[in-house]
């Protein structure tokens, strides 16, 4: 089901206020105490879809995407604000292959800002 939606903030700054919003699908189960239920979905053609397999997968992607950012602090004093390891997964959500002349295998992060939240108020 698609929904077309208005956004009144969005049409007082004079920006698009109108947007489609789809709906594809409805998954419900019912989990007795101690089980677990994944749902995987994929574009790909020969994804695994063992998800034990694919949670594990992803912890190890993200405690490497942590030790890439170097978010241990070398100063004992030091410590880094809660938010910034969820900023890190933020980030790798929007990392795009983008092969240049001198870098086949490239990498680019994009993402479009359109408000920030700075206490309270988008700016």
């Amino acid at each position: 089901m698609v929904s077309r939606l208005f956004f009144a903030v969005e049409r007082r700054r004079g920006l698009d206020d109108r947007e489609d919003h789809l709906f594809a699908a409805l998954f419900r189960t019912k989990l007795e105490v101690g089980k677990s239920f994944a749902i995987v979905l994929t574009t790909e053609e020969n994804a695994g879809l063992d998800a034990d397999a694919a949670r594990m997968e992803r912890v190890a992607h993200e405690s490497a995407l942590f030790a890439a950012a170097d978010l241990s602090q070398k100063d004992p004093r030091a410590v880094s604000p809660e938010w910034l390891g969820q900023l890190v997964l933020a980030a790798d959500q929007f990392i795009v292959k983008r092969a240049l002349p001198r870098e086949p295998d490239g990498r680019s992060v994009i993402a479009v800002i359109t408000g920030l939240l700075i206490g309270g108020a988008t700016r």
